[in-house]
């Protein structure tokens, strides 16, 4: 997947719209998967992910067996995946203009 500011602020609204809620958002880790979960959810805002884009796509696709973490597979396709894994694995070096995006408050 190309790496552009368009593609990462897709991934950005797609992660927003259906991973943030348990994975939280810049400034804000997710209550609930904090705390409602075991094993915890990752703060990706907090602590990236140490795993490569391909393990990420795979564990977005089919899910983590006997967690929390369910499969996307059939709600978002193979693209929307790549763009929010493409967005996850870029966290620590968005450039500028998607990082202000990313930190802006979301409501």
């Amino acid at each position: 997947m190309t790496v552009s500011n368009e593609t990462l602020l897709a991934g950005m609204k797609i992660y927003r719209t259906n991973c943030a809620g348990c994975h939280g958002e810049s400034g804000h880790p997710s209550h609930w998967g904090t705390t409602g979960f075991y094993p915890r959810v990752p703060q990706f805002a907090d602590a990236p992910s140490r795993l490569s884009a391909s393990e990420m796509f795979l564990i977005v696709k089919h899910g983590i067996r006997y967690t929390g973490m369910g499969a996307w597979d059939g709600m978002l396709t193979d693209d929307e995946i790549w763009k929010t894994v493409t967005f996850l694995s870029h966290l620590q070096s968005l450039p500028e203009p998607v990082t202000a995006v990313w930190q802006a408050r979301h409501e």
